[in-house]
């Protein structure tokens, strides 16, 4: 028997908003759950804004020497809440990570994200993206989402946090 979750006067125009039950969950909008919003068919213009990494909608941009080394600069304008890519890598057990102590304390940088339901990267004073866990078909993902509108041509930026330029940062929410 299936079960619809978004029964409420949730409709395309309200997904990745607070009114949609599935974004306030932390989670996408289930193409087999979510009927009133089309998250099926969230490709279309006007769709479900809240089923993009399931759908790969990643934004193009280009990378180029910037300030800071190397930098992602959109080829396209992005509005608030719209994901501009998904950030993947190996997924390891807490053990595994411990190895990576040494390198991590020696080259002074931290690029490990320690899944769960509710994890966001905190944005500093000048990130314009954030780093959020969604539930994307029952398995964790994490996208890159723009914090404000970003125009073409800008760069990304993501705070790692105040630990990234020192040591492995644990960070626990339950």
């Amino acid at each position: 028997m299936t079960t619809t979750v978004n029964t409420m006067n949730t409709t395309s125009r309200t997904c990745g908003t607070t009114r949609c039950p599935c974004f306030r969950a932390h989670r996408e909008c289930d193409p087999e759950l979510c009927l009133r919003c089309d998250a099926r068919n969230s490709n279309r213009e006007g769709g479900c804004r809240n089923s993009a990494i399931q759908h790969m909608r990643h934004k193009r941009g280009v990378i180029f020497r910037s300030r800071y080394g190397l930098g992602f600069y959109l080829s396209e304008s992005v509005r608030e809440g719209d994901l501009i890519t998904e950030y993947i890598g190996d997924l390891i057990y807490e053990a595994t990570t411990k190895s990576r102590d040494p390198i991590a304390s020696h080259s002074r940088r931290q690029y490990m994200f320690k899944l769960n339901s509710t994890f966001t990267v905190d944005g500093g004073a000048i990130a314009n993206v954030q780093a959020h866990v969604r539930l994307v078909n029952g398995e964790h993902r994490i996208g890159i989402f723009a914090v404000r509108d970003i125009g073409a041509g800008e760069e990304v930026f993501l705070d790692y946090g105040t630990e990234f330029f020192q040591t492995r940062k644990k960070v626990v929410v339950e």
